[in-house]
């Protein structure tokens, strides 16, 4: 989604959101990557490569694990950072981020921080509205060379698979802060369609607007 007075700077720049699925021992093992070829080993450099055809210059992932980030940060080159921090912080084979890639070629990092889904935003881990699992998002805040009089924020996060009460509050923190913080966009992996309430919800007054129907170059990938 994105803000509704902010169509001149996102189309001077690339933005994607790409859930680059958990190398956790879980997904390689119980989750089947393994066993069907889909391994993070596998399939790291084809993520890659799909960062590399959209011409994106700001990437929200979800799920990926610091080690795996800084993999596909490698891969990408010496001129992409990543910011964010893991949901529970403590580096475990449990703690997937909402960390957002930016090229810094183009784009200048002003400042990042992070907050968690929950009625306790601040608190490391925190769990509420009966999520799963604790659900966090990240907000950056850029500047890009193309448009070095604009500051452009985005937020990126992971709604729970499992609750729709939980998706449904974390979309009134997310349209709460965005509006505070003026961010231009909010990405993630929503993890449910758009005739669910977390949709309503965030799109309440049309201060954020559905950004894929205003986009003038649309790509999808799988």
């Amino acid at each position: 989604l994105r803000r509704v007075n902010c169509q001149q700077v996102i189309e001077k720049i690339g933005i994607m959101s790409f859930n680059i699925r958990t190398a956790s021992r879980w997904a390689e093992s119980d989750g089947g990557d393994l066993r069907f070829g889909r391994s993070w080993r596998d399939r790291k450099s084809r993520v890659a490569k799909s960062i590399e055809i959209s011409k994106a210059e700001i990437v929200g992932t979800q799920e990926g694990l610091a080690w795996q980030l800084d993999e596909l940060v490698t891969i990408l080159g010496s001129n992409w950072k990543r910011v964010g921090v893991g949901r529970y912080g403590d580096l475990s084979d449990e703690d997937e981020h909402t960390a957002i890639l930016y090229d810094s070629t183009n784009i200048e990092l002003i400042d990042s921080t992070d907050f968690w889904l929950s009625n306790q935003p601040q608190k490391q881990a925190s769990i509420a509205w009966g999520a799963s699992l604790p659900r966090i998002a990240t907000v950056a805040h850029f500047r890009h060379r193309n448009v070095p009089e604009e500051k452009i924020i985005v937020i990126n996060t992971h709604l729970d698979h499992a609750s729709q009460s939980a998706r449904t509050h974390s979309a009134k923190l997310l349209r709460k802060t965005a509006i505070a913080l003026q961010a231009a966009v909010v990405m993630g992996d929503f993890n449910a369609p758009k005739d669910e309430e977390w949709f309503t919800e965030m799109t309440k007054d049309s201060t954020l607007l559905d950004a894929w129907p205003l986009a003038t170059i649309k790509k999808t990938g799988s």
